[in-house]
This record gives structure tokens, sequence and C-alpha cells, in this order.
């Protein structure tokens, strides 16, 4: 990803409250080569909150619901799509 990308994790993430599940999949993933974080962001997830709050999943997945219409005006299906992985990707870390 570029790091615009990450960073519009990272504000999702901080935004959201689901910064726990963020970082899990970053030191899930730390090894991975593609995987190519600066070290301001890398700092920036490692200040990201540890605890999980499932309201705070829900509240994303409502937002994502919510706004789906008009990420629709965008791409035909592929924002709702990265979405519903992103938050798939978040549940099975948990899990």
């Amino acid at each position: 990803m570029s790091e615009w990308k990450w960073r519009q994790l990272y504000q999702l993430a901080r935004q959201y409250g689901v910064g726990a599940w963020v970082k899990e999949g970053l030191r899930c993933y730390a090894d991975d080569f593609f995987l190519q974080l600066s070290p301001e962001l890398q700092r920036l997830f490692q200040e990201l909150p540890t605890e999980k709050d499932e309201e705070c999943l829900t509240r994303l997945q409502l937002y994502i619901d919510r706004h789906s219409s008009r990420l629709a005006r965008y791409s035909s299906r592929s924002l709702r799509a990265y979405a519903s992985d992103l938050l798939g990707t978040i549940r099975n870390i948990e899990e």
C-alpha cells in the first residue's frame, strides 16, 4: 500500500477505535516483504491503544453500511468489497 493509504488506515483506526486490531494485524505480518512502513508510520501505529472494544468494531461496520451507497459511486463494488474484507480480516485476527 502507498503511504497515503497507510495514513488513511491510521486515521480510521484512531477515529473508530479499532487500533488494537490494526496493530495485531501489523504484528502478524511484520515479516512480510510487501509490508513497507516508514519508521514514522510504525511509530504512529505503535501508539494506538491496545484495548479491543467490540462496540468500536460495530460502529465501524455501521459507518460502512450507512455510507455504502456513497462508496458505490466511486466503484461498482470494489470499495465496498475492500471495506468488507477489512472487517473480515479484523475479525479473523481477533479469533
